[in-house]
Parts: structure tokens; C-alpha cells; sequence
């Protein structure tokens, strides 16, 4: 479970769930989130920052270790970066962000992408979704969220 803007587009995918803030192709931002099911176990002796610089390199992103920024929560880490590149549809820079979290039993991969004249009206959204990550969490409706009653 993490916040996004109510008003936002939600796409659900067959390995993933995209959210814009417009209907596709007009959207100035995506975020497309990956959750991974893992056996529970003590996963901190698996280190994030080089599973970051190892898949940056698989997609031909050189991940400098400075740029990976590490948060531990209680019974959650993770770790993100930001690169520029060019997208591909547009033949424009964008800017790409990408995290890694989890906890005991869950990885989740957050990709997010924006234009760079976006950036003051955007990384708001990136750190909210950042801030409130939690895994484990059941919702009969995830739209409307926990209830209290």
C-alpha cells in the first residue's frame, strides 16, 4: 500500500499496476509498480544498494553508489535513485526515478518518470508514495483503504 493523488489514472497490468495523472498519451507522469512475493525470511543480509547498481546496469544505467539514497523503516527498506534519459517515444530527456523496498516477504519495484519542467510539481508525489509504503496490509476496496469500524 502507498498514496497516490485520488485523481490519478490507475492501469492495472498482468505484472504491474501503472498510475498517471492524465489517460495515456496525454499523462506527464508515470508510476508503475511491480510487487514481488518472496519466501518470508531475514532479507537484510542481502544488500539493496548493490541489487540497484546491478539492475541499473542490466537496463544500461550506470548507478554511481552516491547517488542511491538508503532508508531503513521499521520492517521496511529501501533504497532509490534518479537519472535523466532520453525517452523513448517522445526523443526527449526525462527524468527516471526507481526504488527498491521491502520487507520480511514482499519486494516491490517503483519506476517513475516525469519531464524535467515537471520536477517541482512532481517529486512531491515521489516522496509521499515513498513515505507511506507499507506491505501486508488487505483492503476490500484499495481505492478506499483501511477502514476504522
Amino acid at each position: 500500500m502507498f498514496e497516490t493523488p485520488t485523481d490519478w489514472v490507475i492501469l492495472p497490468g498482468v505484472k504491474s499496476v501503472k498510475f498517471h495523472d492524465r489517460e495515456p498519451p496525454d499523462d506527464q507522469v508515470t508510476l508503475e509498480v511491480s510487487l514481488i512475493i518472496v519466501p518470508p525470511r531475514d532479507w537484510s543480509n542481502l544488500p539493496l544498494v548493490p541489487l540497484m547498481r546491478g539492475a541499473g546496469r542490466f537496463s544500461g544505467v550506470e548507478v554511481p553508489p552516491e547517488s542511491i539514497i538508503e532508508v531503513e523503516r521499521i520492517g521496511l527498506s529501501y533504497c532509490w535513485y534518479e537519472y535523466t534519459g532520453i525517452d523513448e517515444v517522445e526523443q526527449r530527456p526525462a527524468i527516471y526515478r526507481t526504488c527498491f523496498a521491502r520487507d520480511n516477504a514482499h519486494h516491490a519495484i517503483f519506476s517513475f518518470a516525469f519531464w524535467p519542467e515537471d520536477r517541482e510539481r512532481f517529486s512531491p508525489v515521489w516522496f509521499a508514495v515513498l513515505d507511506s509504503i507499507q506491505f501486508g496490509q488487505r483492503f476490500k476496496d484499495p481505492l478506499i483503504g483501511p477502514t476504522l469500524h
